[in-house]
């Protein structure tokens, strides 16, 4: 009986994680106080940065599965484009993806994923 409350427990707060959700464009400024609880256990939550002048900087961040599945709690960058995105994914604890993960990932080690383009 315990072992099933306490399992139960666990499910309840896997699948309750919650996010920072928005975004924001200039350099500096902040996604915001907007939040999402994730729908699916699988979900993490994600930001993505990348800075296109040198006072623009784009940032979204929210919940999502298919970005973070192979990197979980990690930051990663990938070229879209030919321009930088870093990624970052965690699911450590509510509001994980707040700006200062990619900061984190600038400073430190990111894998970098070169994306194909899709042929025609």
């Amino acid at each position: 009986m315990r072992l099933s409350i306490a399992f139960s427990a666990l499910l309840a707060s896997v699948a309750s994680l919650e996010c920072h959700l928005g975004y924001s464009i200039l350099k500096g400024s902040t996604i915001g106080a907007a939040t999402q609880k994730c729908g699916r256990d699988t979900d993490f939550c994600y930001n993505a940065t990348v800075q296109i002048f040198s006072l623009t900087t784009l940032q979204k961040a929210g919940c999502n599965t298919i970005l973070c599945q192979f990197v979980p709690n990690s930051c990663y960058q990938r070229k879209i484009l030919g321009i930088p995105v870093t990624f970052c994914c965690c699911k450590n604890e509510d509001f994980c993806n707040r700006g200062e993960m990619t900061v984190r990932c600038r400073n430190e080690h990111c894998i970098t994923v070169l994306m194909r383009p899709i042929p025609e």
